[in-house]
């Protein structure tokens, strides 16, 4: 077989990638969906090899029971969530009070800085609503269209999920025919490891919830900010969106704080909460929880998240991290490709990673030697 110089190689490698790149950003509506499906579909075939094994269910009405599981759950949580917001709207009233005094503060602060006098600044507002009005139809007309594609794409993952339950054996047939067979245990390997790292990247994406919940909640319960733990529960799902949700949840909590706080000072202790949280989520929970999750270092998390923006922008940062993952474990089986499996993963690093078990092990062998001493 011949063999063509390094740059030919190069060059090969390269329009490859940007081919590859360019053909997933225009399959964006079509590759979103059947992504999404992929990951939901692994999270839930331990319920479905559940019904099907232990309750004797057929697979096709244990991948129906499946579906109407998640919607049971979704609904639940969607439900959760309203009475919250429910339950913040009945406090709206004891607010218009607080309200009333801050616009009238605003009010003056604009009339003392521009000249313009409340009832022209009302005006003001008045026509700007009026434009807002005139346009209303090509926003009312945006937000359906919007909300037709949230159901159909939400209805077009639910039968990629049904399809990819029932059929699934018929999938891991068909990967093994096509593959030689001497290597299907190695194939098998690639698909269960494949497998395993979906379901504690979720995991991982969970236990970084939690911790903006319980890190937001806490920082605006010491600050007095009325309902801190639903804002720190908000912010830890909003989360789940990369960089939108957390500065959608903060902006709403900065916007609480100034209509029921007499002081600025809380204010900008609300904002450097969400900034100074956010900054340990995207530099050190999500890296380290997540990308050690998947066995894949931060950098390539943190370039992963990049790409995925550019790519897919929102949904491509929920899901390269996941696909970088499963690349990973195929290059990890591939003789040819070790050298990428191990520039992808942590290993490699384990004399200079930091943590805790490392320090303490360093603080007693410090005492131990003082002691000797």
């Amino acid at each position: 077989m011949k063999e063509y110089p390094f740059y030919v190689r190069a060059t090969i490698i390269l329009a490859f990638i940007i081919l590859l790149f360019v053909g997933l950003y225009y399959a964006k509506g079509f590759m979103v969906p059947l992504c999404l499906a992929s990951i939901f579909s692994i999270l839930l075939f331990p319920v479905a090899r559940f019904l099907e094994e232990k309750m004797r269910m057929h697979r096709l009405l244990a991948s129906f029971i499946v579906l109407i599981i998640v919607f049971l759950v979704m609904g639940g949580m969607v439900f959760l969530l309203s009475k919250q917001i429910i339950m913040f709207i009945d406090e709206v009233p004891q607010l218009q009070g607080e309200v009333s005094v801050k616009l009238q503060i605003i009010q003056d602060y604009v009339h003392q800085h521009t000249g313009l006098t409340p009832t022209k600044q009302i005006e003001w507002i008045k026509d700007q609503l009026q434009s807002l009005i005139s346009g209303g139809g090509a926003i009312i007309e945006g937000m359906v269209s919007s909300t037709t594609n949230l159901l159909a794409t939400i209805g077009i993952i639910s039968f990629y999920i049904f399809f990819f339950l029932y059929y699934r054996t018929k999938f891991k047939n068909f990967i093994l025919r096509i593959s030689p067979e001497p290597s299907h245990e190695k194939v098998m390997h690639i698909l269960i490891d494949s497998r395993a790292v979906i379901n504690s990247y979720i995991s991982g994406v969970f236990i970084v919830v939690i911790i903006m919940a319980i890190c937001i909640g806490t920082g605006l319960s010491i600050l007095g900010v009325p309902f801190a733990i639903f804002l720190g529960v908000l912010a830890g799902f909003l989360n789940i969106i990369p960089y939108v949700g957390i500065f959608i949840s903060g902006l709403i909590a900065c916007m609480l704080t100034f209509l029921t706080k007499d002081s600025s000072i809380y204010v900008l202790g609300t904002a450097i909460v969400f900034l100074i949280t956010h900054l340990l989520e995207s530099n050190i929970f999500t890296p380290n929880i997540v990308g050690k999750r998947v066995s894949v270092n931060p950098l390539v998390v943190f370039i992963a998240l990049l790409i995925g923006n550019e790519v897919w922008g929102v949904m491509g940062m929920i899901l390269f991290i996941p696909m970088v993952g499963i690349i990973k474990v195929f290059c990890d089986n591939i003789p040819s490709l070790s050298a990428y499996g191990y520039l992808l993963g942590t290993e490699g690093m384990e004399d200079h990673a930091v943590s805790f078990k490392k320090f303490l092990g360093k603080r007693k062998k410090r005492y131990d030697d003082l002691e000797g001493e």
